[in-house]
């Protein structure tokens, strides 16, 4: 994957301190969808097929940092860095989609809007610059698929015979939620017509969003007195027979959802790895399509989003993370087996788990036998202090502990995102002597990685 960030730098796109804004600017659309071009030929060229693995992973389009949920550029690395952390936490290796397969659009509809395109393709690369050090770990790998898999046959293959038609119904149901739970105002501003679109969380990403037109349906084209309204006030509520009849919401909510579906389920099969998201309406709709109650189960830990904080992930920086689990990798194994078998007791006897079992997880399990790890240390500095000076590393962390539900494999696959932070910290000389010495006297404990990680935050905090 590091193919597609060498062509970028040696397109002086990419430099050592990120994009070069003003070389983006500076491009023309057909430059640019010939770089895209250049894109994805080289993601094909270099994609490859992990082996199968409970730990490894798609990520959604939204998890993964794609524009599907938001374009804000933002919004999209918050997402990414996330995925990240739980990549450093938890997994063996992440597979996001490539960005830069959806352009075609640009070169089909025959008439390129320049702006549009210098937008999309600045946002992209901001994003895209951001998971490097991930890449370079190889813990994240970026998938571009081959060829075409048709949806029919796809649908059969992950959830059996009359998939495709189960398909079809949940989609038609998922129209009739979305226009049951939303609010569509016909706006004017800046001398252009968009419909603003509002409603719960579960179908709008922030509570809503607009829709541009490039082409204004004729049903609203023809109705002079709304258009005349919206233009003198900035905006009119359209009523819900309105917008069924103009297909807003069907084509830009959800047919954007059930086409990423395909898309996410044909990444999930070819790859062979468990399917991540961070969308309950995901979710949803696959406990609809599965009918399978282990599954069902698992989802609702993906729709509940669990994430219990903890006060000390948030401070760790990734290239922290990324050297620490490159230095303590069989810690590490030891650490994620542990997590595995304290979700295993909860979920066996409980079999479901809640958000507030996910807390008691850490609150239960984890955070008291991190407190004794800390007592452990801390007596053994003390009693190793006239010992020589040993290196030492300061640590502290926060884990966000979430379950998304794979709907290839049916067992639970939990999921533990970090956010967070650098190393360092100074003390007095004397505070750091035989600090090697106390760490070797927890190094055997199962959660000593974890132990690592909530230190790093203290370089932060100093």
């Amino acid at each position: 994957m590091r193919e597609m960030f060498e062509y970028l730098k040696a397109r002086e796109i990419l430099t050592k301190k990120g994009p070069n804004f003003k070389k983006l600017k500076k491009l023309n659309p057909a430059q640019t969808l010939n770089i895209v071009e250049k894109l994805v030929e080289l993601g094909r060229q270099s994609s490859k097929i992990p082996t199968a693995s409970q730990f490894t992973h798609f990520a959604s389009l939204s998890l993964g940092g794609g524009k599907e949920a938001c374009f804000n550029p933002a919004c999209r690395i918050n997402r990414l860095d996330s995925l990240m952390r739980f990549s450093l936490m938890y997994s063996d290796q992440v597979f996001i989609p490539n960005y830069f397969l959806d352009y075609d659009r640009y070169k089909k509809s025959g008439k390129i809007s320049a702006d549009s395109l210098a937008t999309q393709f600045i946002a992209d690369i901001i994003t895209f610059a951001h998971m490097l050090p991930l890449v370079t770990a190889q813990k994240i790998s970026i998938f571009t698929p081959q060829t075409h898999i048709c949806p029919s046959c796809l649908a059969e293959m992950n959830f059996g015979k009359g998939a495709s038609g189960r398909m079809e119904r949940l989609s038609a149901e998922l129209r009739k939620e979305y226009l049951s739970n939303s609010k569509v105002n016909l706006e004017f501003n800046n001398g252009e017509y968009r419909l603003g679109c509002s409603g719960p969380e579960l179908y709008f990403e922030h509570g809503g969003g607009s829709i541009g037109f490039e082409k204004m349906p004729s049903l609203l084209a023809k109705n002079k007195k709304i258009l005349e309204i919206a233009r003198r006030h900035g905006a009119i509520s359209l009523s819900k027979k309105m917008v069924e009849k103009i297909g807003a919401i069907d084509g830009f909510y959800v047919g954007n959802i059930v086409r990423n579906m395909w898309y996410e389920m044909a990444a999930t099969q070819a790859l062979h790895t468990s399917f991540l998201t961070d969308r309950d309406i995901d979710v949803l709709f696959l406990e609809k399509l599965t009918k399978k109650k282990d599954v069902l189960d698992n989802n609702k830990l993906a729709l509940q989003y669990l994430t219990s904080e903890v006060p000390f992930l948030r401070d760790v920086a990734l290239k922290d993370l990324i050297e620490l689990r490159k230095h303590e990798e069989d810690a590490f194994v030891l650490y994620r087996h542990a997590l595995n078998r304290a979700i295993s007791e909860f979920k066996s006897a409980k079999q479901s788990l809640t958000a507030k079992d996910a807390k008691g997880i850490y609150s239960d399990i984890l955070q008291p036998r991190l407190s004794k790890l800390d007592q452990t240390v801390k007596a053994a500095v003390h009693s190793l202090k006239v010992k020589p000076l040993r290196s030492a590393l300061a640590a502290v962390g926060v884990i966000s502990f979430g379950a998304f539900a794979g709907f290839l494999p049916a067992e639970l696959k939990p999921l533990i995102q970090a956010f967070g932070a650098t190393l360092g910290g100074t003390t007095f000389l004397k505070d750091l002597l035989a600090m090697k010495d106390g760490e070797d006297s927890i190094k055997s404990d199962n959660l000593y990685f974890l132990w690592r990680v909530k230190e790093l935050s203290k370089k932060h905090k100093s």
